[in-house]
């Protein structure tokens, strides 16, 4: 039996007269007499929206299937650390050894801290009240900490340069050109 093997080469393409629609890479085999006879098919191949290729089924073979035999992998062994036990370690002692050593700056570090805190603590309540005070009474309190103004927020060679000439003549001013402009409006208009 022969049979027409349909290769889809646009992006979808139907064909009404076989009723068969495809879409891009789609493959359809039919009757050899059907697809001959199909206008719809030869449009479709003369605008290369199709290919057709006439097989007889019973010839074709697929190529076998190669199969890769892998060979077995051995588990790796897990490898143990060994650890190492010093004799005679005495880690509570060692423990103790450095406290001894680090409490005194450690000692000095915390009541620094504490001292800090404190004042800290002191500092906010004071300006609270401050703030407070501030409202109540209608008076201003100066912030202690000046603010910060950078001493060069721009370079002074961007700085554009303005040149501006001044000449004084004999016109009227004002007057004058108001007049003009009304001259020229009134001829503008005729």
């Amino acid at each position: 039996m022969i049979e027409a093997e349909i290769t889809c080469e646009c992006p979808s393409i139907q064909l009404a007269d076989l009723q068969v629609a495809l879409t891009k890479g789609m493959v359809v085999y039919l009757e050899a007499t059907s697809a001959r006879q199909s206008a719809d098919l030869r449009r479709a191949m003369v605008a290369k929206g199709v290919t057709v290729k006439y097989v007889q089924r019973f010839r074709e073979r697929r190529p076998e299937p190669v199969v890769v035999q892998l060979p077995p992998v051995a588990p790796s062994p897990v490898r143990q650390v060994p650890r190492p036990e010093p004799e005679g370690l005495d880690e509570m002692g060692l423990a103790q050894r450095v406290a001894d050593l680090l409490s005194p700056q450690i000692q000095g570090m915390l009541e620094q801290v504490v001292a800090e805190i404190q004042l800290l603590r002191v500092q906010g309540v004071a300006r609270v009240q401050e703030v407070g005070r501030e409202r109540t009474s209608g008076t201003m309190v100066v912030d202690e900490v000046p603010v910060f103004i950078p001493s060069k927020i721009g370079r002074d060679d961007l700085r554009p340069i303005i040149e501006v000439k001044a000449t004084e003549g004999d016109a009227g001013g004002v007057s004058d050109a108001v007049a003009a402009l009304k001259a020229a409006r009134k001829s503008k208009a005729s």
